[in-house]
């Protein structure tokens, strides 16, 4: 599919980010701290939220909110920390449909058939980084441990979206991606869509190798996303990237949040697979209609 986008020039990228909206609303329940977006919130028509890693009932190292399917962790516990979840945020178990992702920018449309749908289950997605829907009988949900969580709330056409970034999702322009098949699934407009970015790896904390970050200066058309330290290898920016492309898509950048919450740096509230050399657990992004 050709690119209908209008690539951002670098010196628009300072007064974009400008318009960005930042931070988040925390709240805990039942010892569980869920994140959250003002915007989604006030438009009343999501239940949507990022878990941290506490309050679930897994031990260390994955310790305790653990949500991942292929992690050494009991099973049991793992079904336990899905049903402290949606008795937390307030929505059936049994609605869940999980990303089936591969760090690729692959977008399903699911609907309540999916339900249930899991990674390394006998019912479970083609393979995918994004899920969209219209279906208000389902909650997307996407795994993470320092990717990044995309959320996409189209208030007109009632339809939402969920994606998983990391590098290699960003790479290949999940989030646009995501706009596009909204686009051509709902006849979504990319100026009429609310996007949040949730807890991710930050800008100072990410670090890659030079040919990867010139790969990224190349795709993106700025060194903005790449930040270089005397000595130190470069650290990539998935927020920024992602903010430029979803405004070359036609997202307007007020309408874009930024949590601005680090998953490496906030030991206490998030597991990270950089910080932790793999030994951790997976957190979880949903959201529904309602």
């Amino acid at each position: 599919m050709e690119k209908q986008t209008t690539k951002i020039m670098n010196n628009e990228i300072k007064s974009m980010t400008e318009r960005i909206l930042h931070g988040h609303i925390y709240i805990k329940k039942n010892n569980v701290g869920i994140f959250k977006a003002k915007s989604f919130e006030e438009s009343l028509l999501v239940n949507h939220g990022f878990a941290g890693r506490n309050g679930g009932v897994s031990p260390a190292p994955y310790d305790s909110l653990n949500f991942s399917l292929s992690r050494p962790d009991n099973m049991e516990n793992v079904r336990r920390n899905f049903h402290i979840l949606s008795e937390t945020a307030d929505f059936d178990v049994r609605s869940i449909v999980i990303v089936n992702y591969e760090h690729g920018n692959n977008v399903c449309r699911v609907d309540k058939r999916d339900c249930g749908s899991a990674p390394n289950t006998k019912k479970c997605l083609p393979r995918c980084d994004g899920i969209i829907t219209n279906d208000k009988d389902v909650t997307l949900l996407t795994l993470h441990a320092d990717c990044g969580a995309l959320f996409f709330l189209d208030k007109e056409h009632g339809a939402i979206g969920l994606a998983h970034a990391g590098w290699k999702g960003t790479f290949l322009r999940i989030a646009s991606r995501v706009v596009e098949a909204m686009k051509n699934e709902f006849s979504t407009k990319a100026e009429d869509l609310l996007v949040a970015l949730g807890p991710c790896v930050c800008g100072n904390c990410y670090e890659i190798d030079n040919d990867l970050a010139d790969k990224f200066i190349s795709e993106f058309g700025t060194d903005a996303v790449i930040r270089r330290k005397n000595g130190l290898k470069p650290t990539l920016d998935i927020s920024l990237a992602t903010i430029i492309q979803l405004c070359e898509t036609g997202v307007k950048s007020e309408n874009i949040t930024v949590f601005d919450a680090c998953t490496f740096e906030m030991e206490d509230k998030f597991f990270s697979y950089r910080r932790d050399k793999g030994q951790t657990g997976a957190m979880a992004a949903y959201m529904k209609l309602v």
